[in-house]
């Protein structure tokens, strides 16, 4: 896990060892733990690397790093399955002087060009410069896990890990004011390419591009397909393949030279990590991070204490106060370079910072469960919604007595969605999704691929703030591709949200935690604190033209952004 960034001159103006510098300064905190320059003989590419060391720690695995007298690369991220990724090359006549993944990477990239990325389970953006050809390569993740921006014009193209290092290259750009209006107006934070700078582009998940003779090219190298194709007889046949791959997952996430450790809310997909810790490894110590509020209402203090008192790990807490929120909140959004949506932000923010200060530079969390595994509320309807749209009525009213029976009150369905459904059928009579019309999985992975970008970016931005790598168990790609073959029975059934999950954690999580009904999810009392939270009447939203939002928070946090933008980007 680290900083990374890097330019190619299209002019006959050289890269400088000084601009590189100015680059990579400004992306410290992502790698404190030693830093990498490299420019090519004729000048005219440069890299730079910020080392945070989790792998190999020896200097044999510092970057840049060279391969063959023909590759250098700068790679942010890890690559969990690179102990099979090495064997596999082995047999294939490639050799290692490190014990890192990021000459696995290079030796795939050698083998396979950019097929290689297939293979790859990890979180990763990364560039590649190839000196026979003299093309870049660059890539990023299947979800979204790790960064990458870039600013291209016809006499450079630069690329970095932030968008503050690219404002450091020697350009100029300022606020894209479009995306601070749908921010504003319709709480549009985030974008598949665009940022809230001009001209400072997302290479998009899921894509690598190739620079050459000054021309870009992005393809699209994944996606995730929802159609059904696995059927087994029982519940308890699909639960099994989920434990397996979710502990395959854990295992090797936890693959490290330095130690790991776990953030812990209480809710249910952090539960399950810790309690899969628990029996995987019940001889070690592991410690669990926790945000904490003052609120009974928001505090989930006691189902943290069901799991606790059922394990030997220790739990550090990190109490969160609305003061120190205010006090810091220039510097939240300074790292998060966008106008945040929530003081949930800032509680991570705040609770990554604890947890550097406790030393720890490794830790798993449960993001991305909710979204594949329909754990928020209003996936119910899209589930009922399917079975009324294929003429399941049956099915429909069926779900409708099980929530009634479930939480004791009839769930409102509402005359609206129906008469969709209804002029969907019409319109476009035949066909599976419309413009009226999403299926189940199909809002499931249009809210991974999308809305869920915005949360890893958060977590990306609030742990390497603090030089703190956080892993992902959930987001194995084989576990994620799993669950989204799946009949959606699997998925949501009698009112239950995460079926399989919860089938798959028995024994493992306390019954009390694993069938809980309520979701409270990573939520301050916002409310509450508001008051501490306004905009000035004649701020710069105003002065600068914007409209007003309907949201305090989003009119208080717009100031503030644009206030960070003016005075350090």
């Amino acid at each position: 896990m680290c900083g990374i960034a890097g330019l190619i001159s299209f002019s006959s103006k050289p890269v400088s060892s000084e601009q590189l510098n100015k680059i990579s300064e400004i992306i410290k905190h992502r790698g404190p733990d030693g830093e990498g320059f490299w420019i090519n003989s004729r000048q005219n590419v440069g890299l730079a690397h910020r080392r945070l060391a989790i792998i190999d720690l020896s200097e044999d695995a510092a970057q840049p790093m060279h391969y063959n007298n023909r590759y250098t690369i700068v790679f942010n991220g890890e690559i969990y399955n690179y102990i099979e990724l090495r064997s596999s090359l082995e047999k294939n006549g490639y050799r290692f002087r490190t014990q890192s993944d990021t000459e696995v990477i290079l030796a795939a990239y050698d083998y396979k060009g950019e097929k290689c990325l297939a293979d790859f389970d990890g979180m990763f953006a990364f560039a590649i410069w190839d000196n026979k050809t003299e093309k870049l390569f660059i890539a990023r993740d299947r979800f979204g896990e790790k960064p990458l921006f870039y600013y291209f014009d016809k006499d450079q193209f630069v690329f970095a890990s932030e968008i503050k290092a690219l404002t450091k290259s020697g350009f100029k750009t300022e606020v894209n004011r479009e995306s601070v209006n749908l921010y504003l107006n319709e709480n549009m934070s985030n974008f598949e390419t665009e940022t809230f700078f001009k001209n400072i582009h997302k290479l998009p998940r899921s894509h690598y591009a190739t620079i050459s003779d000054g021309k870009l090219t992005i393809h699209r190298y994944y996606d995730l397909n929802y159609n059904t194709v696995i059927r087994y007889k029982t519940d308890d046949e699909y639960s099994e393949h989920f434990k397996e791959l979710f502990e395959l997952s854990i295992k090797r996430r936890l693959r490290s030279d330095v130690p790991v450790a776990t953030s812990f809310s209480g809710g249910l997909d952090s539960s399950g990590i810790v309690c899969m810790l628990h029996k995987m490894y019940p001889e070690l110590n592991y410690t669990l991070f926790s945000a904490r509020f003052d609120d009974n209402a928001k505090d989930e203090g006691k189902w943290m204490k069901l799991i606790t008192d059922n394990i030997h790990f220790k739990q550090v807490n990190k109490w969160i106060e609305p003061d120190e929120i205010k006090e810091k909140i220039e510097k939240i959004v300074y790292h998060c370079e966008l106008p945040i949506g929530s003081t949930s932000v800032c509680a991570q923010y705040l609770l990554m910072e604890h947890i550097k200060n406790s030393g720890v530079k490794v830790i798993l969390d449960g993001q991305g469960a909710d979204e594949m595994l329909a754990g928020y509320g209003h996936y119910r309807y899209h589930y009922m919604n399917e079975w009324l749209y294929n003429f399941k009525i049956r099915e429909y009213f069926k779900e409708k007595e099980s929530y009634k029976q479930l939480y004791g009150q009839k769930l409102p369905t509402g005359v609206i969605p129906k008469l969709k459904l209804y002029l969907s059928k019409v319109i476009y009579p035949g066909q599976e999704e419309t413009p009226l019309y999403k299926s189940f999985k199909a809002v499931l992975r249009d809210d991974m691929i999308n809305d869920f970008q915005l949360l890893l970016t958060f977590s990306d931005r609030n742990s390497m703030a603090h030089g703190i790598e956080v892993r992902l168990p959930f987001l194995y790609h084989e576990l994620v591709e799993y669950v989204f073959s799946l009949p959606k029975e699997q998925i949501y059934r009698n009112s239950v949200t995460k079926y399989i999950y919860r089938n798959a954690m028995k024994s493992i999580i306390p019954d009390e935690v694993r069938l809980r009904k309520d979701k409270l999810g990573f939520a301050p009392p916002q409310d509450k604190w508001m008051h501490k939270f306004t905009a000035p009447a004649n701020g710069r939203i105003k002065e600068q033209g914007y409209s007003l939002s309907d949201n305090p928070w989003r009119n208080y946090i717009t100031e503030v952004f644009l206030k960070v933008a003016a005075e350090k980007f």
